[in-house]
């Protein structure tokens, strides 16, 4: 994998699944985006006669920081065309411990060569406030993990930036704020007025299932691998591992795509097995010690024991029940059908079965082969 040398990568393929990149598209977010643009617009057009703040919610990696990068892009492209002067701000209020650390954040993004020492966190709003009206520039403040911020610190912050048009001088709004959080933010404003001054986005942000899932991987794969070099069934793979065990979040696909096709690169492969995203995975988080199944009955071990045979030979990602049963000792095939080891396994998480058919989850096909050589024959 030296070099320029990538065997299932595009060259700047990794690139495109890097947390910072930003596809020009955004699966099952459209209409999200769309609305959000529709909000915020009127805002920013109107030269700061008309007040907007908005609040989105929902699950992390459910694709909020990516829509509120693009609706910002859009909307500085909306500005420029109308001839206004529009900023953006983002800000990850995670990282800012007290009311002067986040004003101190936004002074630092806005105002050029700020001085934050020996002021308090209102002087600071009220300086970034004075150099937009001074510039007769507009703000479209990003404010993102709000809820976090606000669980440490209270909402005192909000509505002094809500608060900021009462200092000016033309009486201007020119901050348009988007407010992003797991957690529905407005709980958290005690004060009826700002709640009336936050418009929720009438679409919820619901973490992925595995369908959107392989929507949004498919895509990425598209931009990041070379033809032929990932089948869907991998994708379809991912795809249903995200769904149960990375809580549908984005972030997590994609990132267990790169580790995937790392796994190829490492292996000098042309292309992402099932069993590379076996090996991801395990390296990114362990759902299943082996261990732990050493108390399971005969006829699951014997269950496992086929799977693993089936899947090692035939390298798909899913292979039909009828096949794997078919390699069930046949003194043991009753005891296995009755138990329902299958549902078993895909309970403990070792497997997955869709429609009909079985893909090896959980672990590498390698562990699952040497956990069954150390179990004593009967």
């Amino acid at each position: 994998m030296a070099g320029l040398g990538y065997r299932v990568f595009k060259e700047n393929g990794l690139e495109k699944l890097s947390a910072d990149y930003l596809p020009s598209r955004l699966p099952h977010r459209e209409k999200h985006e769309e609305e959000l643009v529709k909000l915020l617009a009127p805002a920013i057009l109107s030269r700061g006669t008309v007040t907007k703040n908005v609040l989105i919610a929902g699950a992390s990696g459910a694709g909020k920081t990516a829509t509120a990068r693009k609706v910002a892009m859009r909307l500085r492209k909306i500005a420029e065309e109308n001839g206004v002067k529009l900023m953006h701000a983002h800000i990850n209020c995670r990282y800012a411990s007290s009311n002067f650390g986040l004003a101190q954040m936004l002074i630092g993004r806005i105002v050029p060569d700020a001085r934050a020492r020996g002021y308090g966190a209102s002087e600071l709003l009220q300086a970034a406030y004075s150099y937009l009206d001074g510039r007769s520039e507009f703000l479209l403040l990003v404010l993102d993990d709000f809820d976090q911020f606000v669980k440490k610190c209270g909402p005192g912050i909000l509505y002094e930036l809500m608060r900021l048009p009462d200092s000016s001088p033309g009486k201007r709004n020119r901050v348009a704020m988007l407010i992003i959080g797991a957690e529905d933010v407005s709980k958290y404003l005690l004060e009826s007025w700002t709640r009336s001054a936050v418009t929720k986005l009438p679409y919820d942000f619901s973490a992925y299932d595995y369908r959107e899932m392989s929507d949004i991987l498919v895509e990425r794969a598209g931009e990041s691998f070379r033809d032929g070099a990932i089948q869907f069934e991998v994708v379809l793979l991912i795809s249903r591992i995200v769904e149960r065990f990375g809580f549908g979040s984005a972030r997590y696909g994609i990132e267990l795509l790169q580790a995937s096709g790392l796994e190829a690169e490492y292996d000098g492969a042309d292309r992402v097995s099932p069993e590379c995203v076996r090996r991801a995975q395990s390296r990114i988080e362990k759902i299943v010690d082996l261990r732990d199944l050493s108390a399971l009955s005969s006829g699951h071990v014997e269950a496992i024991r086929a799977i693993a045979q089936v899947l090692g030979e035939s390298d798909e990602a899913y292979v039909p029940m009828p096949k794997i049963l078919g390699r069930v000792d046949k003194s043991k095939r009753g005891q296995v059908e009755k138990l329902g080891c299958f549902k078993r396994l895909e309970f403990e998480g070792l497997v997955d079965i869709l429609d009909g058919k079985v893909g090896l989850v959980g672990t590498t096909l390698v562990a699952v082969e040497n956990w069954l050589a150390r179990l004593p024959e009967e």
